[in-house]
């Protein structure tokens, strides 16, 4: 079996972030493939039909750009397993807990009714229960979206065709449709909360990622300096005290 890939869409204004992850997955996952993709850089460009590739590129590439992820990236590797991770994201130790298969997910409540709609018209169900997926931190074959290709550009097209191209959440579509392909072939794999944490830290956590609305905050900045110092043989422990204000 070949080594896993990890798949890392960055740009200007991230890539100090996404400098820190390559560096901490270089220490704590040893043989990883490390794929640290320009979202800016059209070279790596795969055939999509032009209506998508717009969506994909569309308000200025602050939409939908993740969607390259889904689209661009599984053809740049031979990785039997991806793990997608954002750019935001903050590794802390070894994950060996993190298999090949399982996603972070956000337990305010089930998949949001609109993007099930889009799979509903789509003529797929899929369980309400299921906690929302969050594609910035999930693991699965890549064949996944090898095989999800078509369905990847129906579903694309259905979100567009429901007005769901510009909602409040800008991630959506990219969330929604990760979710969508991944449940309708894996059981639901939640990783552990406290190893996995998301906006508020916790002392056992292998990861942390705060997401957009943490990022935004005024002391972000001073868990980002203190991570840095964690890198270079500092304590963790102010990391675990980090409780976003807001």
């Amino acid at each position: 079996m070949s080594a896993p890939a990890a798949v890392i869409l960055t740009s200007e204004k991230f890539r100090p972030l996404s400098d820190l992850l390559c560096r901490a997955l270089s220490r704590w996952c040893p043989g990883w493939e490390i794929l640290l993709l320009d979202a800016w850089d059209d070279s790596w460009a795969s055939p999509v039909p032009p209506d998508v590739r717009e969506i994909i590129n569309g308000g200025d590439r602050t939409y939908h750009i993740c969607l390259r992820r889904v689209f661009d990236a599984p053809l740049l590797t031979s990785a039997d397993t991806i793990y997608l991770l954002d750019a935001d994201c903050f590794v802390m130790g070894p994950m060996d807990d993190w298999g090949p298969c399982a996603f972070m997910a956000s337990w305010a409540g089930p998949d949001d009714a609109d993007r099930l709609a889009i799979w509903r018209e789509l003529g797929v169900e899929i369980d309400e229960p299921y906690p929302c997926l969050c594609a910035g931190t999930c693991s699965f074959p890549r064949q996944m979206l090898i095989d999800g290709r078509d369905t990847a550009i129906h579903f694309v097209r259905q979100a567009v065709k429901m007005g769901y191209y510009k909602p409040k959440k800008r991630a959506a579509i990219d969330n929604a449709l990760v979710s969508g392909l991944w449940k309708m072939r894996y059981p639901m794999n939640p990783l552990p909360r406290e190893r996995y944490a998301y906006i508020n830290t916790t002392s056992e956590m292998a990861l942390y990622h705060p997401g957009c609305w943490v990022m935004s905050q005024p002391d972000f900045p001073g868990f980002v300096a203190a991570y840095k110092a964690f890198l270079n043989g500092g304590s963790k422990e102010p990391l675990c005290r980090f409780r976003p204000r807001g």
